[in-house]
């Protein structure tokens, strides 16, 4: 149904660029203000959001203390890219030497999200081409680059019914990605997996949440510091270690 919907959408508005333009300009500024993201401040650089006229989101960052603004994501460029006027962006996360970007985003509308990761040079930023499907959330692990590629956390959702219910490391390289380990898969219908690091960056903490109860475990990063790179081999450890006992009607943040 949804294909059809874009195909019957694209058929409408072509070669009337400018009016779906105009169109979508004119839709957008009858939706309610964005509620603001605060600045984050992140080692040597400030991570902020803008809003394009036509309502998408522009993830950027700029050097502190006269840096120039350098645009990371633009969703409405995604948009445009999928020809399919939607992009939806989850999560967006950089690695700690600032080197890397991962971002899950969702081009069509059905809550089809992927990881994508990308190189941030000083002033570009060069997405590198492999996708990972059904994805929910990711945490890098360590620093990485193009050439030894980089260990990232992720959870991965059913196709189907689109729960998050299990937690894969994999390392990830420009055109491909490897599953190394699965240090979680939650057979509990009713629970939902997440990822968070902690704000000394050291660990990540793998969250199992019902609506009345929480299972949390931790994973150790592989960097020895923050902003440290580290070599890719020198791996994260692979097993989760549970942490606080699990209480009915006690859920953990």
């Amino acid at each position: 149904l949804l294909e059809e919907e874009h195909a019957a959408e694209k058929l409408f508005f072509s070669g009337k660029a400018a009016f779906a333009e105009r169109l979508q300009a004119e839709a957008a500024s009858l939706l309610q203000p964005e509620e603001q993201v605060s600045p984050e401040v992140h080692g040597t650089y400030c991570y902020f959001q803008e809003y394009t006229p036509e309502g998408f989101v522009v993830f950027c960052r700029k050097r502190l203390h006269n840096g120039s603004v350098q645009v990371l994501v633009d969703t409405g460029e995604l948009a445009r890219e999928a020809d399919s006027g939607f992009a939806d962006i989850r999560a967006c996360k950089v690695s700690d030497d600032h080197g890397l970007l991962a971002y899950i985003v969702d081009v069509i509308g059905d809550e089809s999200y992927s990881l994508h990761v990308a190189s941030l040079g000083s002033t570009k930023t060069t997405k590198w081409s492999v996708c990972v499907p059904n994805v929910r959330s990711v945490e890098f692990l360590g620093c990485g680059d193009e050439g030894a590629g980089v260990d990232v956390l992720v959870v991965h959702a059913d196709p189907q019914t689109k729960r998050a219910c299990r937690v894969s490391k994999l390392h990830m390289m420009p055109d491909e990605f490897a599953v190394q380990s699965v240090p979680w898969e939650e057979d509990d219908e009713a629970a939902y997996l997440e990822l968070f690091c902690t704000k000394d960056r050291q660990f990540v903490l793998l969250s199992s949440n019902t609506k009345d109860m929480s299972k949390v475990r931790v994973l150790r990063c592989s960097n020895s510091s923050q902003g440290t790179k580290q070599p890719t081999s020198a791996a994260a450890d692979t097993q989760a270690i549970p942490m606080l006992t699990p209480r009915a009607g006690v859920e953990y943040f």
